[in-house]
């Protein structure tokens, strides 16, 4: 069982490249995690480094690679510890750094590769202290860089000319900023008010491209980024605090500093970007080695939240991920209007970047225990006594299912199983950020969408749905030419995993597909989507179940076409095989979409309706 935790990560990179975290836990001892390969997977369990802490300890790495370790104690001492060699051991104890400190230390390294550490004393000023060479001995003593309002642990970064900069939290929940005038130099005689309202301390990294990034929790416990540059396009754009540029003359609020209006260079004037989430103490922030940004951060549950880049110098996945939960649990950011997860993701991507292996994560799955620690959701298991016997698998002899999800984007025509087998389309879905990918998914480059035509297109006979049945009884050739290739859609179907045919596959697909919209047709003037909607549906080989969806009232928002201010002419042609089944009922949102609405009977009765719709925008 995990520790439980109750301040704020260090996340700092091995010079391998490995990740390693450091937080304290609610018995106030150190704990230690580690990736086993760069990019890779977490050791197991976590390592206890002892020691009685006063909060978060900090964690630098010298010009020679190794890791040394500074914490204030319960007795307000500054302690350190160090690596003997670069990815090795450690000290074997603790040793005294002197002062008297109120909070935590933070250590960096400037320009030329020497340490140099910052804190809070329990006067309230900052203070700092340095090496004299890189991997060597220490200044004399603590020098102050003013103040009398500081409060916490300081962020330290280095800018892309070598500069440092400090960001340090005060009494009055105000960030204060400061920085070097030159590499390994002194450092400016004015403190920059950043504003806002915070909850704790900031911690800063630095993007690829060399420009930092602050990250903070604010008053209502959500995470907030802002970044060096214009800020011109929002990372994450859920609400925004503006920052306060007001003069705090010295004789006006005794805290010994001046405080000014111009930015430090490279900085926007104001504006923060809310991560969301609920999140109690420091983040922390690190580069991997493939040079994105990952952040870690501690709930108001006591978990462990990370999150990261989509790539280096870019936008960020949606959402939180518990690193101490299961990887082959589903996340996603939003749901579609029938409560359905909207293109998810798997744990495991975004806790380590990379797509799962199953068969290598899921030791312990079977078809009788789909509830394997490697997940936490109700899952279900859909076979045959053929494949359980006769067909080449891992411990899945079959489909592993999730539940019924929506994914939006890009599809093209894939092939058609042969009829007397299991008779289904299968088409291609490609997800952004390879978003539900496992390892052999990613090698095939595609989430697979499948549904059988016994049960659907066999039946189906408006315009565009025959078109489409006859070029697939003709070719794939025909079938791309009918079914262009990365047309939009939006499908709703069963996610799982088919793990049916290979020792070492485990490949993502929606099966049964029970809704899809594709646009087929991008003409403003008239604008033309190919739909069919059931609530029921089966697996087709290597399946013997019934998979109904537990909706029967089920709508589609389709794109607002860009720039259009007035709804589009509707005309529409559908058929169905019951009486019962009513729609399509459209519904107008400005800039946000069409609402496309049927009605089906419950799932045993067996119905679809198909169709197309044409959206004639003006």
């Amino acid at each position: 069982m995990a520790p439980a935790f109750q301040t704020t990560p260090f996340v700092g990179r091995n010079a391998d490249g490995r990740l390693e975290i450091f937080v304290v836990g609610t018995d106030q001892a150190l704990y230690d995690k580690w990736q086993t390969t760069v990019n890779g997977s977490w050791s197991d369990g976590w390592t206890n480094f002892g020691g009685s802490w006063l909060g978060d300890p900090a964690v630098g790495q010298n010009a020679d690679g190794r890791f040394e370790i500074f914490g204030v104690g319960t007795d307000h001492a500054l302690y350190h510890r160090w690596q003997t060699a670069p990815n090795n051991g450690w000290s074997s104890g603790w040793t005294n750094f002197g002062g008297s400190w109120l909070g935590d230390p933070t250590v960096v390294q400037n320009a030329d590769g020497r340490f140099e550490i910052f804190g809070v004393g329990t006067d309230h000023a900052l203070y700092h202290r340095w090496q004299t060479a890189p991997n060597n001995g220490w200044s004399g003593g603590w020098v102050s860089l003013g103040g009398s309002i500081f409060v916490g642990k300081p962020a330290v970064g280095r800018n892309a000319d070598g500069r440092l900069e400090i960001l340090v939290l005060g009494s009055n929940h105000v960030l204060y900023h400061n920085w070097q005038t030159a590499p390994n130099g002194g450092w400016s005689n004015v403190w920059y008010n950043e504003g806002g309202s915070w909850l704790g301390d900031p911690a800063v990294g630095q993007n690829a491209d060399g420009r930092l990034q602050i990250f903070v929790v604010g008053a209502d416990h959500a995470l907030y980024t802002k970044w060096q540059g214009t800020m011109t396009t929002k990372q994450v754009t859920t609400h925004s605090v503006e920052s306060s540029h007001d003069i705090l003359q010295p004789d006006s609020v005794p805290h010994g500093i001046i405080t000014g209006v111009v930015p430090p260079p490279g900085w926007p004037l104001s504006g923060w970007d809310s991560f969301g989430g609920s999140f109690v103490g420091k983040p922390a922030v690190a580069q991997r080695a493939d040079g994105r940004l990952q952040i870690f951060v501690v709930g108001t549950d006591h978990a462990l939240y990370t999150k990261m880049q989509t790539a280096p110098n870019n936008v960020w996945f949606g959402g939180w991920a518990d690193i101490s939960l299961p990887p082959m649990d589903l996340l996603w950011d939003s749901s579609d209007d029938n409560g359905l997860p909207l293109n998810p993701r798997w744990r495991y991507q975004l806790v380590t970047g990379l797509d799962p292996n199953p068969p290598t994560l899921c030791f312990s799955v079977s078809e009788d225990s789909p509830l394997d620690p490697c997940t936490s959701q109700q899952t279900t298991v859909d076979s045959t006594f053929l494949c359980r016997h006769f067909s080449s698998h891992w411990r899945i002899p079959g489909h592993w299912n999730w539940f019924p999800v929506t994914l939006e984007g890009p599809i093209s025509w894939h092939s058609h199983s042969a009829p007397g087998t299991d008779d289904d389309y299968n088409i291609k879905f490609f997800p952004q950020d390879n978003a539900g990918f496992t390892t052999s998914t990613a090698g095939q480059g595609f989430i697979e969408l499948e549904f059988d035509s016994d049960e659907t297109i066999d039946h189906f006979s408006t315009p565009w749905w025959q078109s489409f049945h006859d070029a697939v009884d003709n070719s794939d050739e025909a079938a791309s030419q009918v079914l262009k290739d990365r047309s939009f859609a939006i499908v709703t179907g069963l996610f799982g995993l088919d793990c049916a045919h290979s020792v070492t596959d485990s490949n993502t697909e929606l099966h049964p597909v029970y809704t899809m919209a594709i646009m087929v047709g991008d003409n403003p003037a008239d604008q033309l989507w190919a739909i069919f909607v059931r609530n029921w549906g089966n697996e087709g080989y290597c399946a013997t179940k019934p998979h109904p969806l537990d909706l029967q009232t089920y709508s589609f928002r389709l794109p607002w076409k860009e720039g259009k201010t007035t709804a589009p002419i509707i005309s529409s042609h559908f058929l169905t095989n019951s009486t019962i089944v009513t729609g399509p009922e459209i519904q107008f949102a400005l800039n946000e979409g069409v609402l496309v609405t049927f009605i089906l009977p419950p799932p045993e009765a067996g119905a679809w309706v198909h169709g197309e719709l044409h959206l004639q925008w003006q």
